[in-house]
């Protein structure tokens, strides 16, 4: 995300600079429109402060509240497991399928958005 903080804290100018997806560039935008900061200032006067960056990631869950793996490379299937999840409708089995399942390769930091 890279946007200008107004004179007032309101941000402008929001631009999702890169997503991993495009579906999350709106909600990204529509996300930051409502934050607040407090204003830079110089001489003691509030000014704009343009250009600055952060990321934003978004963290998807299935309808139990368990993390969906990413698929960027963040985690990886075990190479001795299958890629079934357990059946019936328990989400403590599907939370332990996935601890058992899958892998982390990198540090599962941000899944930028």
């Amino acid at each position: 995300m890279v946007f200008d903080i107004s004179k007032t804290g309101t941000l402008e100018n929001i631009k999702a600079n890169y997503c991993t997806n495009e579906v999350f560039a709106e909600a990204s935008k529509e996300a930051a429109s409502k934050w607040q900061y407090s204003p830079a200032e110089n001489k003691g006067k509030p000014v704009i402060r343009k250009g600055v960056a952060t990321t934003m990631s978004f963290r998807l869950t299935n309808s139990w509240g368990v993390m969906i793996p990413s698929q960027t490379g963040y985690l990886s299937i075990r190479k001795d497991r299958e890629l079934t999840p357990p059946p019936g409708n328990s989400r403590q089995a599907y939370s332990d399928w996935i601890d058992e399942t899958y892998v982390t390769e990198m540090p599962c930091g941000d899944l930028v958005s």
